[in-house]
């Protein structure tokens, strides 16, 4: 409430100054943080203190005292007063630099944190009936069959890419995620309409169509997407990716397309299909968008 912030010794440590506590204002922090990640970050607080979110959970690049960026994560819950009004918001940091150095794609979230933001949309959707979120789930085709023809180190370079891609079509406050196990996977609040969750399906596959260069080359990858709204008869935060990847599971049971969006409107009413809206391509590299309301 006052503006003041308060800044542990800890916090100082993790960046590499003499560890003592320091008053002043949120600048002292800001002034720190990554340009790319500062936008977010405002938004991430906003939404807490707003209580939009059961607690404030980001991670970011701060600028330490050799001039490098490490990666943290900061962790915190608000106290408000009877009128709800947000009076105090404390937390925690912690240096995560060395983990996400070590992640294949260190431009996306791992996927513990892609699982506590799907917690919060869930218990905000509890909360709040006018909140909406979907989830989109993404398989690269051909990613298996790129790197037994040019290797480990170009299939990373794609990945990489592809992620760049992505982030193109989402808002800095949609969380993007990679495993080896699960593709990419895509929390996307504030959409509440079957529309909306395609528009984004649809320019993702956009950017997605367009070439790539890889060693010289040009290359063409074929996707599939699946994607699912969570609805009020979702009585955990599993059951909307959950969906999304039954969903993604249809999209790759259409063998005729090189990819294709399937949505699962979790209401039960089935949309139109919806043909790719690229005739630039050939049928190799073609996607369709087939939405239904169930995977069966």
């Amino acid at each position: 409430r006052s503006g003041q912030l308060h800044l542990s010794a800890r916090w100082h440590g993790i960046l590499g100054f003499p560890e003592v506590e320091a008053n002043g204002s949120n600048d002292l922090w800001f002034e720190r943080v990554h340009a790319e990640d500062l936008r977010s970050l405002r938004a991430a607080i906003r939404e807490h203190l707003e209580g939009k979110t059961s607690c404030f959970l980001h991670e970011h690049r701060l600028l330490d005292h050799e001039g490098a960026y490490r990666w943290v994560s900061c962790r915190g819950v608000a106290s408000f007063d009877n009128d709800g009004e947000a009076i105090r918001l404390a937390g925690s940091m912690r240096d995560i630099t060395q983990v996400r150095s070590s992640e294949p794609l260190a431009q996306s979230l791992p996927e513990h944190i892609l699982q506590d933001r799907l917690s919060q949309a869930h218990l905000r959707k509890s909360h709040f009936s006018d909140f909406h979120y979907g989830v989109l789930c993404l398989h690269v085709e051909s990613l298996p069959e790129i790197e037994a023809r040019l290797g480990q180190r170009i299939k990373r370079q794609l990945l990489r890419e592809i992620v760049r891609r992505i982030q193109i079509c989402i808002r800095a406050t949609d969380s993007l995620s990679w495993s080896q196990a699960k593709g990419f996977s895509i929390l996307l609040e504030g959409f509440g309409t079957p529309v909306s969750l395609t528009s984004v399906a649809q320019e993702i596959q956009r950017e997605l169509e367009r070439p790539f260069t890889l060693q010289g080359q040009q290359e063409h990858i074929s996707v599939s997407i699946g994607g699912s709204l969570a609805h009020a008869e979702h009585g955990t935060e599993l059951a909307c990716p959950t969906e999304a990847q039954r969903a993604l599971e249809k999209a790759r049971s259409f063998e005729e397309h090189a990819g294709c969006f399937v949505f699962i409107d979790g209401v039960g009413s089935a949309p139109p299909r919806i043909p790719s809206s690229s005739p630039s391509l050939d049928s190799a590299s073609s996607s369709v968008l087939d939405l239904i309301a169930n995977p069966e």
